[in-house]
This record gives C-alpha cells, structure tokens and sequence, in this order.
C-alpha cells in the first residue's frame, strides 16, 4: 500500500499527485496516504488520521486502508464477492456430483445391456433345446397320461419363457427411466446459464434482426440498471421463445450467458427490479427450467395458491421459491412478500 512521508519510499523530483480534498500537491514530506479502492492520494489530516494510527500504516503493509467514500461500499462488496464465491463454489460442487451420477447411470446402462443380452442367448439355447427333444420318447406324466419327453421339456421353456419375459419387462423399464434421467440432467447443464425474462415488450421492427438487436440492448440497460456487474461480453445470445403473433402478450425472452457466475449476478439482483426505472419494474426474472421441472413448479404454484387460499387470518401469502431443483413453499406476511 504506497503511504508517503515514508523514510524508505523513493524521492520524486517533479510531483503531481494532489490531495482530493484540498486539491493540494502531495510530496514525500507530506503524511498522506492513497485509497486503494480509487487509488486517490488524502493527506492524513484531511482524513482525520491520528499521527499514532499513519504510522501503524506505515509500519505495517498488510493493512488495508480506503477513503471515506469508499469505505461505505467496500463492505458491500466484500459481502457480494464473498456470497458470490460461496455459491459459485456450490454450483461447481453440484456439477461435480451430478457429472458422477450421469457416470454412474451410464454404467447402470451397460450392465442392464449386458444382461439383456444374456437373457437372449438364454431364450435362444432353449429354444435349440426343444426343437432337438421333439423326437424323445414318450413318458407318463403325474396324471398317468402319455406326453412325450419334448412336450414336457416344452411346458417348462414356457414357465421359464414367462419368468424371463417378466425380467426383460423390468430391464426396459430400468432403461428407459436412466435413459430419462440422462436426458434430464443434460437439459439442465444446457439451461444452467439461461435467464428468461417475462414481461418484456417486444420491438415492432420489420426484421428479426432488428428486433433481436432491441431486445439485446434492453438486456444490457437491464442488467446496467440493476448494478448487477453484467456486461455485453457477458452474452451469448438473446431470443424470443415461441412464434411471434399479433396481438398476442410478448414472448418470454431467453438470455444465454457464458457463465455461471454471470448468471449468479442477474438472479442476485433481481431484487432490485422493484426500484427500478417504470421501464424494467414489471419485467419478472426467472431461471430456464426443464419440462420436469416446469411440471413441479406448476404443482408447487398450485399448492402455495391452495395454502393462502386457506389462511384464514388473511396474514400470510405463500409463494414459490429457490433454484431449479431445490423449490419449495416459503411462508411470507402478506404485502412483505
């Protein structure tokens, strides 16, 4: 941290940094210190910096030191930075497990593969089996009725055929829901990044790629508007889902963004839309759910709906919250939701 008046600093002939309070120049004889938020310089008594206090600074280079008016936000953003992290951390963490099970369920796959196969090779030596029966001798059976040595070999391939049939049934159905779950969880790693925004008007220009330029530049203020740290290098790409109608409400627009950590920052500061500009307070910031996930935020609404409903103290209000997959009812005093 660069602190002048210090006896081990070098010696400047010519000097141009100037106090921003008293816009005075600061030379090596000063006590004077410099922001390392707005890499200002302050001389200490503009600051109100005891003598005992400068020289702690000086002695000790692992102390950080910041303007009045930085000091006020420096807080903030720690706490932003370091929740961001911690979430950041998380969702890598998530990843992580859920690239195991999609490992693991591969697995699963293969091994169902496998014995299916066994169950067919199964089928078939029974079936070479009967066919080279057929021409045994008779034999009696429990009843004292004559039945040849291949019809009853026959009767048991059936029982066994049934019991197999049944098996293969299980193998299928064990199939299809890995296959299911494959397929859910590589929807949600394509949509991780995604936002969608609701409530968005949409441009009446004559072409798509005019519109679509809107929309991209409406994102940016968005984001802007929001102090949400988001910038244009940020986006991938905007688009409208849905097929464009007349007279219809405006299409839902999807965001893709590069990371998760550009995502983190738009869901942070959602918040904020309530005191925004009129022009984004309507707009409703939500994540990019799968179809399965739609389905249970759906049941969730539905079930939050039926839960205020009926309250009858008319205190409380209900309503959906978290991230895709981790959704649940969360009780809220009513107008303080």
């Amino acid at each position: 941290m660069p602190r002048k008046g210090s006896t081990g600093e070098a010696k400047k002939d010519e000097r141009s940094d100037r106090c921003s309070d008293c816009n005075k120049v600061v030379t090596d004889k000063d006590s004077a210190i410099l922001c390392e938020v707005c890499e200002v310089w302050f001389h200490t008594s503009c600051q109100n910096i005891e003598d005992d206090v400068y020289k702690l600074l000086k002695e000790n280079e692992a102390l950080h030191w910041y303007c009045e008016g930085c000091n006020r936000g420096v807080a903030k953003v720690i706490h932003m930075i370091t929740a961001i992290k911690e979430r950041q951390e998380k969702l890598e963490r998530d990843f992580q497990l859920m690239n195991q099970n999609v490992i693991g369920m591969q697995k699963d796959v293969e091994r169902l593969l496998q014995k299916n196969m066994e169950f067919g090779k199964e089928m078939n030596d029974l079936k070479s089996e009967v066919v080279a029966l057929k021409t045994h001798t008779v034999q009696e059976d429990g009843d004292g009725k004559s039945v040849s040595f291949a019809e009853m070999v026959t009767k048991q391939v059936e029982k066994h055929m049934v019991t197999v049939h049944d098996e293969v049934k299980v193998v299928q159905q064990t199939l299809t829901e890995t296959r299911e779950k494959a397929l859910e969880e590589k929807d949600k790693e394509n949509r991780i990044n995604n936002v969608i925004l609701y409530r968005v008007d949409e441009s009446n220009a004559d072409t798509p790629d005019t519109r679509n330029k809107e929309d991209y530049k409406f994102c940016l203020q968005l984001f802007e508007g929001l102090s949400s740290g988001v910038v244009d290098e940020d986006i991938i790409k905007t688009f409208r889902l849905g097929r464009r109608q007349e007279n219809a409400p405006p299409r839902p627009l999807l965001i893709q963004l590069n990371n998760r950590m550009a995502k983190s920052l738009v869901m942070n500061s959602a918040y904020k839309l309530s005191g925004a500009p009129a022009r984004f307070r309507n707009v409703i910031v939500a994540h990019d759910l799968t179809k399965k996930e739609r389905i249970e935020c759906k049941e969730l609404v539905e079930e939050a709906k039926q839960k205020t409903e009926q309250d009858t103290s008319g205190n409380w209000v209900y309503k959906v919250r978290g991230p895709p997959g981790q959704m649940k009812i969360v009780k809220f005093r009513r107008n303080q939701d």
